[in-house]
């Protein structure tokens, strides 16, 4: 549960979900273009599916701005926890279109808990992503994965003692790291940095960082 002071960002944060509303349905349209691949298509290509889930750190940064220009008003977020899965495989649109297959779609959902100061209210934040990633092989067992990608953060909040459900478009940047360690096993590590539009306060987004570490739900 979070109170975060308003302001009069109402008629600019209007407009700028209906920009956001197009990139949030940017995932959608890209999983349906994939899935009306037919099967001849998916049938001379190695898509190197990872089912994952994952488990880390969750942080909420203010602007430097908001916090001055809030004399200290809102609320000081703690480090949450952080649970999650993800599906990553070859973008089956870019590997037939752009006859490229280092380009990777990557979903990804799932749960973090944020302690609100030295209080004994939580955030609890059901963030949603969608990104592309491109290999880039180092050597034999390692790779990195650079992406880039959209999403949505549904956050649990209080406002005027009452609680309810806000959602949040935001765009995110970052990179996984893969080692192999056995077979198809590999050893990861996923990092994220991004912004989250958020109408309530001054400059209209705050920023966030995710940190965790995925390990393979279906080795």
């Amino acid at each position: 549960m979070i109170r975060l002071k308003r302001t009069g960002m109402g008629f600019i944060s209007q407009k700028q979900n209906k920009c956001l509303f197009f990139f949030a349905l940017i995932p959608l349209m890209i999983l349906l273009l994939e899935i009306n691949t037919t099967d001849a298509e998916g049938a001379i290509v190695t898509y190197d599916r990872d089912i994952d889930i994952s488990m880390g750190t969750y942080n909420y940064f203010y602007n430097k701005y908001d916090r001055e220009a809030d004399e200290g008003s809102l609320p000081d977020i703690k480090t949450g926890i952080y649970f999650g899965a993800y599906i990553s495989s070859k973008s089956r649109l870019f590997t037939f279109f752009f006859n490229t297959r280092n380009i990777y779609s990557i979903y990804e959902a799932g749960f973090a808990l944020n302690r609100i100061g030295n209080e004994k209210h939580y955030i609890l934040s059901i963030p949603f992503t969608y990104d592309l990633a491109y290999k880039i092989p180092l050597f034999k067992k390692a790779a990195l994965y650079p992406f880039a990608g959209t999403g949505f953060d549904l956050i649990r909040v209080m406002d005027n003692e009452k609680v309810h459900w806000e959602l949040h478009y935001l765009l995110e940047s970052g990179l996984e790291v893969k080692y192999l360690i056995w077979k198809d096993t590999f050893l990861k590590l996923r990092v994220s940095y991004g912004i989250m539009f958020v109408n309530q306060i001054e400059s209209g987004f705050m920023h966030f960082l995710k940190v965790r570490f995925p390990v393979p739900f279906i080795p």
